[in-house]
């Protein structure tokens, strides 16, 4: 009879938590670098390769520590579990190092062509009872995608008030400001 291997050994709520301290860790990693890179105009593989890499290079060096931390004594695991939450803190960590001195950086002002002001719909969720929820009130979020005279684009996202005023618009000014890590970073020019 073949046994059953289990990824995630919990025998009791010990074994439990640092399962859950790496799911934590993961979700707030990628939401915090993704949040940030929202506004770094470079190609998302840039800082992604570098996470990466960084994190295959030092597996060598902590496959011990995350065999550990597991429980689980599969080496082809240990590094799938490692990988995915060091991809995610090197990930956050690269894009935040990139706005390290932000504010001491001279910002350069560039008109920049409107390319699409669009808004997408979104709902609400909204708790009827106990494990049930139904789709609620809509809301809406505008977005503005933007082309520097260089060439690169990106999508900001923007207030109503400010879509409002960019959908009759074919440029707009722009702030763009230099990176720790030489990513440049863009922000819509306040009103």
């Amino acid at each position: 009879a073949a046994k059953l291997i289990t990824l995630c050994p919990m025998k009791d709520k010990s074994s439990a938590t640092p399962w859950i301290v790496m799911i934590i860790v993961a979700m707030v990693s990628y939401g915090g670098a993704l949040g940030m890179f929202n506004s770094v105009l470079a190609p998302v593989w840039v800082p992604v390769g570098c996470a990466v890499a960084l994190s295959a290079a030092l597996m060598f060096w902590t496959a011990g520590m995350w065999r550990r931390f597991t429980g689980i004594r599969s080496g082809v695991a240990n590094v799938a579990v490692g990988m995915v939450v060091s991809v995610g803190v090197m990930f956050a960590g690269i894009t935040g190092l990139n706005f390290v001195r932000l504010q001491s950086v001279p910002a350069v002002e560039v008109k920049a062509a409107v390319v699409n002001a669009y808004s997408t719909k979104h709902y609400h969720t909204r708790r009827v009872r106990k494990n049930v929820y139904v789709k609620g009130a809509p809301y809406w979020r505008y977005h503005v995608r933007v082309r520097i005279p260089d060439g690169r684009e990106k999508t900001l996202d923007i207030t109503a008030e400010r879509y409002r005023h960019l959908s009759r618009r074919r440029s707009v000014a722009v702030d763009i400001r230099h990176g720790f890590l030489g990513m440049d970073i863009i922000s819509l020019k306040k009103n």
